[in-house]
């Protein structure tokens, strides 16, 4: 795990505090291959949701990873219906038809986002998850144009993923991916995940110098631990000299 998540985890290591409108969750997540899990705890209201699967989908399409519980659809839809009273709100929107009435919620915002994001990880099984998710993110960028306010790692990671899913030329959101990204930097300029998403996205649009600028900031970095970002960057650097 990357060092600047640590400010995330007062409790411990893999326990994760954060605020949510005025909820404070506290809660943690497991993840392997074959099998998932998710704790949830609202203190205040002395309720908690604990969920188990036999494969990692409860955690690895939300990038948990990332210390963000509310890009979870399960967490989402425990708090839409059990502490937010919005029952009205569907938890999953559809393709042909994306509702109206709850443009201007920020919860409603988050939903969408949560869901173009997961459905962004299923586009690699199936094509058809690709186009919905576009859909959803251009439903929310049109609704809320000045999307800076709230980009964060988890959208970057899902533009991101979207052209991993394409299989082919794919330039919707090129705009976003570089000005969230170049955001993203001036918050936290270590961030080895950043610079690889970055890296990986100038280099499939051929721009090899500021490719190379991303990936040997993962290399030359001094407190990044071993992961599967420094072997790639290595690669990368490698075979492009």
């Amino acid at each position: 795990m990357f060092s600047s998540f640590k400010k995330d985890l007062p409790y411990g290591y893999g326990i994760f505090n954060q605020q949510f409108k005025n909820l404070k969750l506290v809660w943690s997540y497991g993840q392997y291959g074959c099998y998932s899990s998710l704790l949830l705890k609202i203190p205040s209201e002395n309720i908690t949701l604990t969920l188990l699967a036999n494969n990692n989908l409860l955690s690895n399409p939300a990038r948990l990873i990332n210390g963000d519980a509310t890009s979870s659809l399960f967490v989402l839809s425990f708090l839409k219906n059990y502490m937010l009273g919005l029952t009205d709100m569907p938890l999953f929107e559809k393709q042909d038809a994306i509702s109206e009435g709850f443009s201007n919620n920020e919860f409603f915002r988050k939903k969408i986002l949560g869901q173009a994001l997961a459905e962004s990880y299923m586009a690699r099984f199936n094509p058809e998850k690709l186009q919905s998710s576009v859909k959803l993110l251009k439903h929310v960028f049109t609704k809320n144009l000045n999307y800076l306010e709230y980009a964060d790692l988890n959208l970057l990671h899902t533009l991101l993923l979207l052209k991993d899913a394409a299989h082919s030329e794919f330039n919707d959101f090129d705009t976003q991916i570089e000005t969230i990204g170049k955001k993203l930097l001036e918050q936290e300029p270590n961030n080895p995940y950043i610079h690889s998403y970055l890296g990986t996205f100038y280099s499939r649009k051929g721009n090899k110098e500021k490719a190379k600028y991303h990936f040997e900031s993962i290399v030359n970095a001094k407190n990044f631990s071993e992961n599967w970002y420094i072997d790639e960057s290595k690669k990368w650097l490698t075979e492009n000299k």
